[in-house]
């Protein structure tokens, strides 16, 4: 039940984070922001939790390596999208999060 959790309940979250009014007040950051804090997070606890048996330094590695290649391919123009800092910066906290709790929980 708790992978189901962490895994489905920050999708939805993200999920509901898009279809809520912007007040620019405040918003933008979190509208911005928050929903790819979580899909990294249930994609690096998702990933994880597949591999508990194996988790090697590099097969752990491979979410934020996967999120921070994506992030640099934009600012190459090898993919559409906009490259941010503050993008790599949430989903290395995601990544964090998510694999402080899975090895926590081995």
């Amino acid at each position: 039940m708790r992978h189901v959790l962490f895994i489905i309940l920050p999708l939805l979250v993200g999920l509901v984070i898009y279809y809520i009014p912007v007040d620019y007040s405040y918003g933008a950051l979190v509208r911005n922001y928050l929903p790819d804090t979580c899909w990294a997070f249930s994609f690096t606890y998702a990933f994880l939790a597949l591999w508990k048996g194996a988790l090697t330094l590099f097969i752990r590695m491979i979410p934020l390596l996967l999120f921070l290649g994506f992030e640099f391919m934009q600012k190459f123009n090898l993919l559409t999208g906009t490259f941010d800092y503050f993008d790599c910066l949430a989903y290395i906290l995601a990544y964090l999060l998510a694999t402080l709790i899975v090895l926590n929980n081995e």
